[in-house]
């Protein structure tokens, strides 16, 4: 595949992966945030305004990005041609690619509805949310290299779904506790101590999925270093070190009574975000 069929399919796809774990991680921090506020630890309601925001957000630019995936995935089959408009609804109607993308599509648009303004309470709204998530990850792999499967579908399900809980979770704490030093250590606190068991139990996830995954694609541990998919992989996992690093280090901090560190949740919200994409890159490369 040459870089610009690449890019075509890797970035929208990267937003998408983007979008998802941004909404996924709005829900769960909209949870942990109802939990805090009916245990009366906390008064978070400007909180929990903002995280439904945000996944109202992250629904949109799911929504769109899937929009963006469908253009670039016509583009890179049938080029920029005079005939785009026929060939993009030959894509999204007549294809089996689209059959697959409509389902993806439709529930992007249930995402959306959940998350418009009013719909439902702050204690209901992150519940309508976690079902349209599931939904979401439960469709993205019947594109990709999972595709035909029962297995890898639901492997690859499994393992989207633990990954956006997780590290969207790392990118919506970062976002909601950007502002006033003082306010933001609190919140800080108070997520990071009620996430962390739900981190530690959603990596667990991602890292049996992945081993399972390995075995799909990888004929051999030397496949790691000796093909291209490997030595992206291998990238992926140094990442997803660095971000276990970044959460076991603000854990010992709450532990100890001490807030965690805002700038190592910036830096772990980031890493985030570069997992996503080599994901992306990681879903159209072909597999030894």
């Amino acid at each position: 595949m040459d870089v610009t069929t690449l890019a075509l399919e890797a970035v929208p796809k990267t937003i998408a992966y983007a979008s998802l774990a941004a909404a996924a991680g709005a829900t769960l921090v909209l949870r942990l945030l109802t939990a805090l506020r009916q245990s009366g630890q906390a008064a978070p309601d400007p909180a929990e305004a903002r995280a439904c925001r945000l996944g109202r957000i992250a629904a949109l630019a799911l929504l769109a990005a899937l929009l963006l995936r469908l253009t670039g995935h016509t583009v890179a089959a049938f080029g920029a041609s005079d005939a785009f408009i026929a060939n993009l609804s030959a894509m999204a109607i007549d294809s089996r690619w689209g059959a697959s993308w409509r389902w993806q599509i439709g529930a992007a648009l249930l995402l959306v509805v959940v998350t418009v303004p009013g719909r439902y309470s702050s204690d209901a709204r992150w519940i309508a949310m976690a079902v349209a998530v599931a939904f979401c990850a439960a469709t993205t792999p019947l594109l990709g290299h999972a595709a035909g499967s029962a297995g890898r579908v639901v492997t690859h399900a499994a393992h989207l779904l633990a990954m956006s809980a997780w590290l969207g979770t790392v990118m919506v704490v970062s976002l909601l506790t950007a502002g006033r030093a003082p306010v933001a250590s609190g919140l800080s606190t108070a997520l990071v101590a009620r996430f962390s068991p739900v981190a530690l139990a959603a990596a667990a996830v991602v890292l049996a999925s992945g081993l399972v995954a390995l075995c799909f694609y990888l004929t051999s541990p030397g496949d790691l270093l000796a093909s291209t998919y490997g030595r992206i992989l291998v990238i992926k996992l140094a990442m997803v070190a660095g971000i276990m690093a970044c959460g076991a280090t603000n854990w010992r901090r709450t532990r100890s009574g001490r807030p965690p560190a805002l700038p190592v949740i910036r830096f772990e919200a980031g890493l985030a975000l570069a997992v996503l994409a080599v994901t992306a890159v990681l879903g159209e490369t072909a597999h030894p």
